[in-house]
């Protein structure tokens, strides 16, 4: 499989069909990749996929999105 190669994170899917129409599947991170896939990986990117059209993303990973991670605590605003 062939994995579109991106330097920004994208929400949707940007693949447009034989009649242009764009896509504009959400993409999920695809934990369960083949290791042949994984491997094809630059360093620091993640894998992630198209729930339309099943197409291949490598982004940055979106680590800020993630559950289990400490919050920043903002200090009070003074008005």
């Amino acid at each position: 499989m062939e994995i579109t190669k991106l330097d920004k994170i994208i929400a949707n899917c940007i693949i447009k069909n034989d009649k242009g129409k764009s896509c504009a599947g959400h993409l999920k991170e695809y934990l369960t990749a083949p290791e042949s896939l994984k491997k094809q990986l630059p360093a620091k990117q993640g894998l992630y996929r198209c729930r339309r059209c099943l197409t291949l993303y490598a982004m940055p990973k979106q680590d800020h999105l993630k559950a289990g991670k400490t919050p920043v605590i903002l200090p009070p605003q003074t008005f």
